[in-house]
């Protein structure tokens, strides 16, 4: 009996744009949701960080959206995703819901850097939460429906990408906040003082929230991998397969550096009460930030090229 056997190379269609596209996307989105919940729940008794944030968070997007263009190729032809929309297409819904989003983050940040009624800046925060969650949720959502990866098709990976969404924004806010600080030598606060602000408006509130965050994520991916760990035999070989390859990546740069370390960095700010005194936990808190966000990138790197090896 004679037997034909076809040898197809396994390709790696997506490359590192599209973990800067997520990566800058998602970070993007978190700064948002940074400025726009610290702004309400905190009656704007923290301009700086929600300046930061406001500023932060369409740049990013859009420093995103021109990486995906790069690797998809065609960039002149962006219009098509609103002129040819699928509905039924997960992938149509990207063009106009990051279209959507900037034009809201644009205004955001106008109202911040022009200031004008808080209740109007108000009312456009208001809007973009709910826009802005949706785009997170796209970003983890755009792999999950990918049924030919198992690696990302699972709605674990909706849920880690959310919350990577929320430790990748504060930390931008942070680590821009206090590079400002640094750069104009001023860590003073010229907002109203209150109890245990820092630099920058820096509450101890604030790093609780980072590390309760950081602590989200990562039961999040470990409900990731526990999905694909005791999933479909096509899960399982698909998680063996990055592991072997990625697996330094994800576990030492994207767990370790991303959310060990600088939970245990931020950790030590608030048991010595370093927050509490401007200037003091700047250098230690820069480095918890940074950490954050090449942890970050690298886990989204490790998951876009490890999600298509074979």
């Amino acid at each position: 009996m004679n037997q034909v056997v076809y040898n197809t190379p396994h390709l790696v269609h997506w490359d590192w744009r599209i973990a800067v596209d997520l990566f800058c996307g998602g970070t993007g989105v978190g700064a948002f949701l940074t400025a726009a919940v610290i702004s309400l729940v905190g009656k704007d008794r923290y301009p700086r960080l929600s300046k930061v944030g406001a500023v932060l968070s369409p740049l990013l997007v859009i420093v995103g959206l021109s990486f995906l263009l790069t690797e998809m190729g065609h960039p002149f032809r962006l219009h098509y995703t609103l002129t040819r929309f699928n509905a039924a297409s997960a992938f149509s819904w990207g063009g106009p819901l990051q279209g959507l989003f900037i034009s809201i983050g644009l205004v955001y940040a106008y109202l911040w850097l022009k200031p004008g009624p808080a209740s109007l800046r108000n009312k456009v925060a208001a809007v973009g939460i709910p826009v802005a969650l949706l785009l997170g949720g796209y970003h983890g959502g755009l792999l999950a429906v990918v049924t030919a990866r198992p690696l990302w098709n699972t709605g674990a990976a909706v849920m880690a990408a959310l919350t990577g969404v929320a430790t990748t924004g504060m930390a931008a806010v942070l680590l821009v906040g206090y590079a400002a600080v640094a750069f104009t030598g001023d860590n003073r606060s010229r907002e109203p003082q209150a109890s245990g602000r820092g630099p920058v408006g820096v509450t101890r509130w604030f790093l609780i929230a980072l590390v309760a965050a950081l602590a989200a994520h990562a039961v999040a991916l470990l409900l990731w991998w526990l999905s694909l760990h005791f999933g479909s035999a096509a899960a399982g070989s698909a998680l063996a397969a990055a592991g072997a390859q990625m697996g330094s990546l994800f576990w030492g740069a994207g767990v370790g550096l991303g959310i060990a370390a600088p939970a245990v960095l931020l950790l030590l700010i608030l048991k010595s009460k370093a927050a509490a005194s401007p200037g003091a936990g700047v250098p230690l808190g820069a480095l918890s930030a940074a950490l954050i966000l090449a942890g970050g990138f690298v886990f989204r790197y490790a998951v876009v090229i490890g999600g298509q090896l074979s």
